[in-house]
């Protein structure tokens, strides 16, 4: 039987096993009710909306429903949507109603619906009704969803509508209930005339002025929807200092830092909808590379620059996610080698801005074409000071760059370059100083449409937690509110939802942080994001909004990828970074030279093995190899059956061996710990900190 919840919701809201979080956008909603006469008879309709998750998965299709009216008991059955012939008490016929990501709506006695009774409202002549219902996903047929929900107020309110004319009189009244019930009838005709009748709304602020103003009163809060975990499955690996970019359905991750000196050229992409990852072809991809640039085109993820073991980089590709192929991007014309640039879409082009190099900051501007594969200067005169770290936003028709930092230090200015109807930069405009930000560097810049808001950073080693949002028409600044901003942090993520500006993670004067807020430009206000189910704290992370979701991929704690198999002290004793989870697996004594036939002598401790081969298995990998024997590694793959320190040696073995952990693809292993007699002459130990499911 498959294993069913469903979650009466009026409006959704956003450590990595691996990676990915996804959050719901609306955290938290306060339902604002305004009460207005009806001009017409109730329709004896009740409004009821779920949530239906399969698993740990919310349901996405056409779905199965059965719904029925009963007692508390379920004893007495009052209404069904449809006949029950053999008087088991369940509906004959189901509804099918549309469920998009787990969510559902359907009003029950609505007639126009196939196999929808109409609802008596001698139903509600009983005082305690239940909502029942039963589901099938189309493939494990039904079952019922418990507990039943009571209806409360609302289908006796619709039976108030069958009391006769003249019923109640004045002096079944209580005292002043005529003068008061007179003026609120004065008032809301007052707000009639301004508001819809029977309008409900659902608002993340709790004292909001415009909605009291109008005379809405708050009844009633939703909690707010935590962050949900990715899958971890065909993640990409553990990384910071990459980049990622939304495509409109798939989140597009390439290169990085998956470890202290090491550098990746490698991706995945991963699916919010149907909640997997799949891999990135590496057949004509760049070379690996961290601190590059990445956007999206509307066809194709253009990566460019960056810095790798071989220097400043000056080359790039072109990905396309339905072909999974990669082109190289010209070299003739294109800028010299960078990392730490700018890079937006016009919509015709990449434009990219400053950056540095060994030389230093750099102050130059390129436009390509990927259409026709070529670089062109802008040789516009009058733009800003040579800088990198740098935040740069399109506006439709301009591109506005602020802060960074230059050869003296971080910068508090900025420039605009703005384009001509043909897409042809034309010329600079100021970006003015009056009320803008502080100098700064690793802070943040969103686009609202309207306005480019920047956050946070760090000035001199001081980190900020203030800003301003910029109009470009008007050239002018206006500060943030400081009331109920996130503390200061840099190096943090930022994301425009379409109303509001969210901030997560970073680094704090505490540490690496989990928290996030949101800032309202139309209210003026701040408010904290949900903490259930946190993401693991990080800075350097990739964010993308999809429309409904907060995807979160990647970042740091300290020098080392959130998530990963690192190396954390030298042996258990001495890990001073230890989570509470302590692990420990020992391979036994090995009386003979390396060889496949190892792989039998491994027994199960902690964790799960799946056996050994002599090439590595998908995934993260576990080395043994012999110093003493030509034939090879053996490679064992290893589950964590929970969060903590795992430690791997080779006690008991008489012969010398190295005992390696790797991370990656059998095509691109990366190595993450190495050891040859740590542990003593012939005794190799590898210690590493993991989390639950890690496969090593």
């Amino acid at each position: 039987m498959s294993h069913i919840k469903t979650v009466c919701v009026i409006a959704k809201s956003p450590n990595p096993a691996i990676h990915v979080r996804r959050s719901l956008t609306v955290l938290a909603s306060l339902i604002w009710l305004l009460g207005v006469t009806a001009d017409a008879q109730v329709p004896a309709l009740i409004n009821y909306q779920g949530r239906i998750a399969v698993g740990r998965d919310d349901f996405d299709g056409q779905g199965q429903f059965k719904l029925a009216l009963v007692n508390a008991s379920g004893s007495e059955v009052y209404w069904l949507n449809h006949a029950d012939a053999n008087g088991d008490g369940e509906p004959d016929q189901p509804l099918s109603l549309t469920v998009s990501r787990g969510l559902f709506s359907v009003q029950l006695g609505d007639t126009s619906l196939p196999n929808m009774a109409p609802l008596s409202l001698a139903v509600f002549n009983n005082n305690a009704v239940y909502l029942r219902v039963w589901f099938n996903d189309g493939s494990k047929g039904f079952e019922r969803l418990v507990p039943d929900q009571r209806v409360a107020s609302v289908g006796y309110a619709i039976m108030a509508a069958g009391v006769p004319d003249g019923a109640i009189t004045p002096e079944k009244l209580a005292p002043r209930a005529l003068e008061v019930l007179t003026a609120l009838s004065n008032r809301l005709n007052a707000i009639e005339t301004l508001i819809p009748s029977g309008l409900t709304l659902a608002s993340p602020d709790a004292a909001s002025d415009a909605l009291i103003s109008k005379g809405f009163q708050p009844f009633t809060t939703i909690a707010p929807f935590g962050w949900v975990s990715g899958s971890p499955t065909g993640a990409a690996s553990p990384r910071h200092t990459h980049s990622a970019v939304w495509t409109g359905q798939e989140l597009i991750v390439w290169g990085g830092i998956p470890g202290p000196g090491l550098f990746s050229g490698s991706g995945a992409v991963y699916h919010p909808g149907l909640n997997q990852w799949s891999s990135i072809s590496s057949d004509g991809a760049p070379s690996a590379r961290a601190g590059h640039s990445a956007i999206w085109t509307g066809q194709d993820m253009i990566v460019w620059g960056g810095f790798s073991p071989d220097g400043y980089l000056r080359t790039g590709a072109r990905f396309n996610s339905s072909s999974q192929d990669w082109l190289p991007t010209s070299v003739t014309g294109a800028p010299i080698s960078r990392d730490g640039h700018s890079a937006v879409w016009t919509g015709s082009r990449m434009l990219i801005w400053g950056g540095r190099n060994a030389d230093g900051p750099l102050g130059d501007f390129f436009l390509y074409d990927p259409a026709a594969d070529q670089w062109s200067p802008v040789s516009v005169a009058g733009g800003p000071s040579a800088r990198f770290g740098s935040t740069m936003i399109w506006t439709g028709n301009s591109a506005v760059i602020w802060g960074g930092e230059g050869s003296g230090g971080v910068l508090g200015s900025g420039a605009r370059l703005l384009f001509s109807s043909n897409g042809t930069p034309s010329e600079w405009l100021s970006v003015s100083t009056a009320n803008a930000p502080s100098s700064r560097s690793e802070h943040t810049a969103v686009w609202t449409g309207q306005r480019m808001i920047v956050w946070g950073g760090q000035s001199s080693g001081e980190l900020l937690g203030d800003g301003a949002s910029y109009d470009p028409v008007s050239n002018t600044w206006e500060p943030l509110p400081a009331l109920d901003a996130p503390a200061p942090r840099r190096a943090h993520s930022a994301v425009w939802t379409g109303q509001e500006m969210i901030i997560l993670g970073g680094e704090t004067s505490f540490g690496f942080a989990a928290s996030g807020s949101a800032f309202n430009p139309a209210s003026g206000k701040w408010r904290p994001l949900s903490t259930t189910g946190n993401p693991q704290p990080r800075a350097g992370a990739t964010a993308a909004w999809t429309g409904t979701e907060l995807l979160v991929f990647g970042g740091r704690t300290g020098s080392q990828p959130v998530g990963s198999c690192s190396v954390v002290a030298d042996n258990l004793a001495g890990a001073a970074t230890s989570d509470p989870a302590s692990l420990a697996l020992v391979l036994p004594r090995i009386p003979s030279a390396n060889s496949p036939a190892l792989s039998q002598m491994i027994t199960l401790g902690d964790g799960t093995f799946d056996g050994g081969s002599t090439t590595p298995s998908e995934g993260r990998a576990l080395a043994l190899e012999s110093l003493t024997s030509a034939s090879g590694p053996s490679w064992f793959a290893w589950k964590a059956p929970s969060s903590g320190i795992a430690a791997f040696n080779t006690n008991g073995i008489d012969f010398d061996t190295v005992l390696s952990m790797q991370t990656g693809n059998p095509s691109s292993l990366v190595e993450m710990a190495k050891d040859d007699d740590r542990g003593g002459f012939l005794t190799s130990e590898v210690t590493v900190n993991v989390t639950q499911t890690t496969a090593v």
